[in-house]
Formats: C-alpha cells, sequence, structure tokens
C-alpha cells in the first residue's frame, strides 16, 4: 500500500488526510458551475395510451443529492409547477447530482415519479412520463 493509503487507513474513517482525496461531492471542479434543468411532462392521452400529452400543473420539486465531508445529504433546491405547455424550467442551479419528483396531489391522476438526473453541461434536458393508474 503507497504511503497515502496508509496514512488514510491509521487515520480512520472520514479523517482527511494531506495529499488523499476525500468523497465530496459538493466542490467537483469537472461541472458546470451554472445548470438550467429543464423539460416537460407528459401522461397518456384519453383515448390513445400509447400518445403521450402535456400534463399541465403537475408540481415538481428539485433535491440536490451530494456528499460533504464524506456524509450523504439531499438538499430541497427549488420548487416548480408544469406550465400550460407541461413544460418547467430550474435555472441556475450548481452543476451535480440531482433528484426530480413530481408531487402528488388528490387531483392527480397519476403515480409518483422520480427522475435521478446528473448535471454535467449547460442545459439538461428531462421529460417526465406517467402513466394513469388503473
Amino acid at each position: 500500500m503507497d504511503g497515502d493509503g496508509a496514512a488514510a487507513l491509521a487515520a480512520g474513517p472520514g479523517t482527511p488526510t494531506a495529499g488523499v482525496a476525500t468523497a465530496d461531492t459538493s466542490r467537483a471542479t469537472n461541472l458546470p458551475s451554472s445548470v438550467r434543468i429543464e423539460g416537460r411532462v407528459l401522461l397518456p392521452g384519453a383515448s390513445d395510451s400509447t400518445q403521450l400529452v402535456a400534463a399541465p400543473g403537475a408540481k415538481l420539486t428539485l433535491y440536490r443529492n451530494q456528499m460533504v465531508d464524506g456524509q450523504a445529504t439531499t438538499t430541497k433546491v427549488a420548487e416548480a409547477t408544469a406550465g400550460a405547455d407541461a413544460s418547467y424550467a430550474f435555472d441556475g442551479v450548481p452543476g451535480g447530482y440531482y433528484v426530480l419528483s413530481v408531487d402528488v396531489t388528490a387531483s392527480r391522476f397519476w403515480g409518483s415519479h422520480v427522475a435521478f438526473i446528473l448535471a454535467d453541461a449547460p442545459v439538461v434536458r428531462v421529460t417526465v412520463p406517467f402513466w394513469r393508474r388503473p
């Protein structure tokens, strides 16, 4: 084992040592500093379930997943409501790992959906499809 690996083991878990990379994704250098996550929320048409149609008014919540000092964290970043054409956007979020959740209310007939997103480009497009519940 090299010197850095031995130092990391000797220091114990979760203890950063000089020259040893920590498991911290909050400061990744290869991701954009600002990202736009955009897309549409779609569901099957009433007469043809193979054709997806817009789902305006869907409630979306964006959460950021990251490792900070070796600890997994999930932080609520923003909420949005899909527009008349079912489009949504989250502007200016830092690059990284996200979970996009569609909130379900009693007036909505589609099930919950979660999308896992790697925001590694200036614009990331995510279409959220749903299926009607029986």
